[in-house]
């Protein structure tokens, strides 16, 4: 028989004997921490069929895509890494989806492509704006949630990195574009 691991945000002397209301409350964290989680996999996949970093020093909107992209990528790691290691969940699995690569080196020399590049990373532009702010404010909900159960500064740690690179997402989308 192996001994009882403690349930997530417990301390020793706090060991559940059944389910208790951490517990609960731990679990009802770790379903809404997955809920973002999932929502940042979706707006990622939106953004991830092109290379951006490649054409931001041609079009400024690339550069912003790619700058948001990479903070996004880091939130998504700071979910995935408080679900599997603060509240014990398997964090779901990314979509396997995988794109074409083309060789955009040889692209970026049609003119028409890389238009429709540009035109293509206004309209993600646009999306994000959208949807990064009600996401921010969901993981600074999250992170306050966390801080009202009284969750380790350890396990707060992940939440508040994906809220700091959130809120950073949102400050480049309303910087105005220089070419």
């Amino acid at each position: 028989m192996q001994p009882q691991r403690p349930a997530p945000y417990t301390t020793p002397d706090q060991q559940p004997s059944g389910s208790n209301p951490a517990q609960s409350m731990a679990l009802e964290l770790g379903a809404r921490a997955d809920t973002l989680l999932r929502r940042l996999r979706d707006v990622e996949e939106a953004l991830t069929d092109q290379e951006w970093w490649l054409m931001g020093n041609i079009f400024p909107e690339a550069r912003r895509l790619a700058e948001v992209t990479s903070l996004l990528s880091v939130a998504r790691g700071e979910l995935e890494t408080f679900l599997t290691d603060v509240c014990g969940m398997p964090a779901a699995a990314p979509d396997e989806r995988k794109h074409d690569s083309e060789d955009v080196f040889s692209l970026m020399s049609d003119p028409m492509w890389m238009s429709g590049s540009r035109e293509k990373a206004v309209a993600l532009l646009r999306m994000l704006i959208t949807q990064v702010p009600p996401m921010r404010q969901y993981a600074a909900a999250l992170q306050a949630n966390a801080e009202r159960m009284r969750v380790p500064a350890a396990a707060m740690d992940p939440l508040g990195i994906a809220a700091e690179r959130l809120e950073e997402a949102e400050e480049i989308l309303h910087q105005p574009l220089l070419s």
